[in-house]
């Protein structure tokens, strides 16, 4: 069995940024290794991500690719989705928030994803807000 740890990483890297991985460590890797890499990708929230780096590869096994046609679709359209959806919300919040004198401040999520190749792949925003509403 191969470092599945130490091949998500690489991935995640090549992913993030375009950092060369040595593809021959990946191609002896049957569907159940691909399948393990994946799940471990999802624990992490990386799995949008991970297939994001899978796409870059140069050399794509059988294995690899029965992978993204089973799971990397359906992947990384529901992290879009919930990443559009979050943002959403966070534009509601802020202009309510407004109107009733409640600064808000984005905090990693939303903000960290423009950091990303693909901002849509990271799937997190968190708000903070310098004002509690009190009761009298």
């Amino acid at each position: 069995m191969h470092n599945s740890s130490h091949l998500l990483i690489e991935i995640i890297k090549l992913a993030l940024w375009d950092k060369a991985i040595d593809e021959a460590q990946l191609s002896s890797l049957d569907y159940k290794e691909w399948l393990e890499l994946y799940q471990c990708a999802c624990a992490q929230g990386l799995a949008a991500i991970f297939f994001d780096g899978v796409d870059k590869l140069q050399m794509k096994s059988g294995a690899c690719r029965r992978l993204l046609s089973n799971e990397g679709v359906q992947t990384v359209i529901g992290s879009e989705t919930r990443w559009l959806g979050q943002m959403q919300v966070a534009l509601g919040l802020s202009a309510e928030f407004e109107k009733h004198g409640l600064k808000m401040l984005l905090l990693k999520g939303g903000g960290l994803s423009l950091c990303y190749p693909n901002p849509k792949h990271r799937e997190e925003v968190r708000w903070w807000s310098s004002q509690r509403r009190r009761t009298i």
